[in-house]
């Protein structure tokens, strides 16, 4: 109820009475309203204390709630006590010190709120009693627990068996009288103790499959000790003996099918027929542990199977250096037995051999340099020769682009020692690694399947050194080293040098490698870049260039070189490797040759490894040349071009063709500098219809470096000897060579020549 309801009414006629009475009745009127102020306060103090204990019980209540809620107690007396000391100390907190009220008013509102904390708190005391019985629970379930332990240990002891059966028995009673919400029993406790007593008999060693089926059986029956449990009790006890008949008869099945594995990959790794026999013996000797288990079929396939390896591996094994085509009629010679009396075994032999050659073809196209290795020194006691490596790959039939003369593992090993060692290190690996090569004339296979296997462009560069000149071995070791203190840190290495400096030294090797790039991807033009500027040529240019700033990096930073000798210095390693325009030093002049820009035989490099005199370069550039300018030799030598639609170009089409040849095709030299090739003017190599020697078919027109170089020499020793040139010269009179004179029969002529007017 709202204080103005209960407030007294003072109303503005007694005090209109007070001010129109006679002085004498003046007093009473005063003492009239006295009194209603009197009540109106006495009102207003009550409402107070109303709204001070209504807040006062909110507040109790709800931290009377939260200590309930939070309070763990597990025991009653413990709860009690933590309560008293809670609402004491609630009271003294809030109630003692609530403002606006006197001694009286705060006496009776501490003792209205106390009893109502008093009960808002009972239902803790439940809660603490509820949690001491689960965990007095627990602690007697832990009880039986160890009392299932005890009795499984100590099954040999009846004395003790008696003590701890009477101890279950008191333990479960004692739960019972304090109504303790147990879920377990003593009868649930022994078959407890009975499981674990199966589950310790499947375990043992000494225990077989027949012992646990026995015992299973006296379990289904109730014989026994089995007797006192209900049906449904003995089926949980089978139970677990099923799973330990199934798991032993798993684990038998699981070791004989592992000896079978074993003694297939003995059968197929035997080097001898006598170790075939023995590994297929071992694996028979594995069959009746399936057949016990009752997996008869399992058993029988495995034995046809098993014979059938034996029978393959042995095959196989005498073939192990023969061709694929040997291979196919090995397996075609097993089809047509198991097809023409098609027993289990027969079929089985036919499945093997074609595994074992799967496996065989899948092995040689993975590392085929690594398969004849292996065979080898099987057979030998020693590891193949480069040489020996690369005769057994054709042997085999190996695809020629395939065929490596290192194995896989052998470049595996390089690979680790270059990420081991300093750049003198590396130098002398990549040496050990390539020399043996080189030696055996496989030097450039070597190093193509090196690219191929991850060699890094500058690794690659460093190899390419070995037998060049001291100073470019120089400059593969430092190269090496740039690239070392640039993979230790490229963030750091990238700082070596200010930005000015960077942009002076990119200009500086694009300038120095300008001829070099010229030869790798044609010249750039308006129009685009050159004929053969392939995504893989600008690739292997731009990692050249990379290669060469790094190292010109480290010649500015550390040895303070000027961008342009740090860059000239550097480009050795590239550029000294090579002739580049050599033509005009040789004296080629005339009308004949005046397609030469057009032809690109500017862009062409010369491995200065093939010269031994300073005009060599130009003859073997004017032999280039007669391949292109002898009236009618391309169009009697090039293959027929044809449409997209496969119909044949017309001799008019031809013609044009050829024409479009002369006027904008270009050498173009070999990635792997062996040479030169001619492609037409969209950078297609030309094709011509028979190679040297006259074999038919269709090949690219190509000249050996080394072929051109010997006959350049003989061309201008018999030039210079007789002072023949011009129409007369052999130049003009032997080429271009006809198609069937091979390049060893060009130069031997033309030696002969030379020889004569010395």
């Amino acid at each position: 109820m709202a204080v103005g309801d209960t407030a007294p009414k003072l109303s503005s006629q007694v005090f209109e009475a007070a001010a129109s009475a006679p002085f004498e009745g003046a007093a009473t009127a005063l003492e009239n309203v006295a009194k209603i102020a009197s009540q109106f306060e006495v009102r207003e103090q009550q409402a107070e204390l109303e709204a001070a204990e209504l807040d006062l019980k909110i507040k109790a209540t709800e931290a009377a709630s939260s200590f309930v809620y939070e309070n763990q107690d597990s025991n009653f007396n413990t709860y009690r006590g933590n309560a008293e000391k809670f609402r004491t100390k609630w009271l003294s907190d809030n109630v003692d010190t609530y403002e606006g009220l006197n001694k009286r008013q705060r006496g009776a509102l501490r003792l209205a709120i106390d009893n109502s904390m008093f009960i808002d708190l009972q239902p803790g005391e439940e809660n603490a009693f509820r949690r001491g019985q689960v965990n007095r629970a627990e602690r007697s379930k832990t009880a039986s627990e160890q009392l299932v332990s005890k009795l499984v240990a100590n099954q040999n002891n009846p004395t003790m068996l008696a003590t701890l059966q009477g101890e279950l028995g008191d333990l479960h009673a004692s739960a019972i009288n304090q109504s303790l919400p147990i879920d377990w029993t003593p009868d649930s406790i022994n078959l407890r103790v009975d499981k674990e007593l199966l589950i310790d008999k499947s375990l043992a060693s000494e225990t077989t499959v027949d012992d646990l089926r026995n015992e299973r059986k006296e379990i289904i029956g109730g014989d026994g000790k089995y007797a006192r449990y209900t049906p449904e009790e003995r089926s949980m006890l089978a139970a677990t003996t099923t799973e330990a008949i199934n798991r032993l008869q798993n684990e038998d099945v699981a070791i004989a099918l592992s000896s079978l594995d074993d003694s297939k990959s003995a059968i197929r790794l035997a080097k001898t027929q006598d170790d075939r026999d023995v590994a297929l013996a071992r694996g028979l000797q594995s069959l009746p542990a399936l057949r016990k288990a009752g997996r008869f079929t399992d058993a029988d396939r495995i034995e046809f199977e098993l014979r059938g390896q034996h029978v393959a591996s042995g095959a196989i094994h005498s073939m192990r250096y023969a061709s694929e085509g040997e291979v196919a009629q090995l397996v075609s010679s097993y089809k047509e037995i198991a097809e023409a009396s098609p027993t289990r075994q027969n079929e089985a032999n036919y499945a093997a051999v074609r595994k074992l050659v799967a496996d065989r073809r899948t092995a040689i196209d993975d590392d085929p340099a690594g398969y004849v290795a292996g065979t080898f020194v099987e057979d030998k006691g020693r590891a193949p020769t480069s040489t020996e490596l690369v005769q057994l790959q054709q042997g085999l039939g190996v695809k020629d682009y395939k065929i490596s003369p290192f194995t896989g593992a052998q470049f595996s090993a390089l690979q680790e020692d270059l990420k081991a060692l300093d750049a003198p290190g590396q130098f002398d690996a990549l040496a050990s690694f390539f020399a043996p090569m080189d030696e055996a004339g496989l030097g450039d296979m070597a190093m193509r399947k090196a690219k191929e296997a991850g060699l890094t462009d500058v690794q690659m560069l460093a190899a390419a050194s070995l037998d060049a000149s001291p100073q470019i071995r120089n400059l593969a070791r430092d190269l090496l080293n740039a690239e070392r203190i640039f993979t230790e840190d490229p963030a750091a290495f990238n700082k070596l040098l200010s930005t000015d400096d960077k942009a002076d030294l990119t200009k500086a090797v694009g300038t120095v490698m300008a001829e070099f790039s010229k030869s790798v991807i044609g010249g750039v033009s308006d129009s685009g870049l050159g004929q053969q500027a392939t995504g893989d040529r600008i690739n292997a240019m731009v990692s050249m260039q990379d290669a060469v700033a790094k190292l010109a990096t480290v010649y500015m930073h550390f040895d303070g070189k000027s961008a342009d000798d740090a860059a000239i210095i550097a480009g050795g390693i590239i550029n000294n490797r090579y002739e580049f325009d050599k033509a005009d030093a040789a004296g080629i002049a005339g009308d004949i040759f005046q397609p030469t820009d057009q032809m690109g035989f500017g862009t062409i490099r010369i491995p200065t490894s093939v010269l031994s005199t300073p005009e060599q370069s130009g003859y073997m550039r004017q032999i280039m040349m007669r391949y292109i300018a002898e009236p009618g030799y391309l169009l009697s030598q090039v293959a027929t071009k044809k449409h997209r639609d496969g119909s044949e170009y017309t001799p008019a089409e031809m013609e044009k063709y050829v024409d479009e040849i002369f006027l904008g095709g270009s050498w173009v030299t070999a990635d792997d500098d062996s040479g030169v090739y001619l492609v037409d003017r969209s950078g297609m190599p030309v094709l011509v219809r028979q190679a040297p020697g006259g074999r038919a078919g269709e090949f690219r027109l190509e000249l050996n470096y080394q072929d051109l170089a010997e006959m350049a020499l003989a061309l201008s020793e018999y030039e210079i000897a007789t002072g023949i040139t011009g129409d007369e010269s052999p130049l003009n009179t032997m080429f271009p060579p006809a198609t069937p004179l091979l390049p060893e029969e060009m130069i031997s002529a033309l030696e002969s020549m030379a020889s004569e007017v010395r």
